[in-house]
């Protein structure tokens, strides 16, 4: 039976046809001897904003690396020919309009000093290892104090973070020392396709 399937690719090349493939995502077969009048479209609707939220979950991952990788290479220019080391990664949770995701930060090492910065951070609010996007506040000022919380994570599409927290996360490096996670007020804050792991 045929099913759909969603590609997320990343262009390096705007002149280019190339494609790499970051992650694929298919959306599962409706069982055609299950289906009835009063439910199928309904059961079909969860399971298209189900999928299509992982796949925003996933997209903004991917662009969120694209900009950390752009901030911090701008940030070792800054400090050529002085060595910036950056071989390691710090996650930082995001619960969003699309559910609950990890977002990872390059940081970067100054041996000379024995400090830390995250040149991602200087495009984030200030936050101690959690983020609510503004359009996710804005979304849950519409709702009544008085709905329960389950309530209110079904209709904003985000899971009840008790029994679990992320949906999608990221396994970045431990961190080798510990860090404050964002200082305030200073930096530290007919296509080809090929595949990644």
């Amino acid at each position: 039976m045929s099913h759909i399937r969603v590609l997320v690719c990343r262009v390096d090349d705007p002149h280019s046809d190339h494609m790499t493939e970051l992650t694929a995502f298919d959306l599962p077969a409706a069982d055609l001897t299950t289906l009835q009048p009063e439910t199928a479209l309904d059961e079909l609707e969860t399971t298209t904003q189900e999928t299509g939220n992982t796949i925003l979950r996933r997209l903004l991952q991917a662009q969120s690396d694209i900009i950390d990788a752009e901030l911090t290479e701008q940030y070792r220019q800054r400090f050529s020919p002085q060595p910036v080391h950056c071989d390691s990664h710090e996650p930082v949770t995001v619960v969003s309009r699309f559910g609950t995701l990890t977002l990872s930060r390059q940081v970067c090492s100054h041996p000379e000093t024995q400090t830390h910065v995250m040149p991602g951070n200087t495009v984030l609010p200030p936050h101690n290892g959690i983020i609510m996007t503004r359009g996710l506040q804005e979304w849950a000022c519409l709702l009544p104090q008085e709905l329960p919380f389950a309530s209110i994570a079904r209709l904003l599409g985000v899971p009840d973070p008790r029994p679990r927290r992320a949906l999608r996360h990221y396994h970045p490096e431990p961190s080798a020392s510990p860090r404050t996670d964002h200082p305030s007020g200073r930096a530290a804050r007919g296509h080809s396709v090929s595949h990644t792991p």
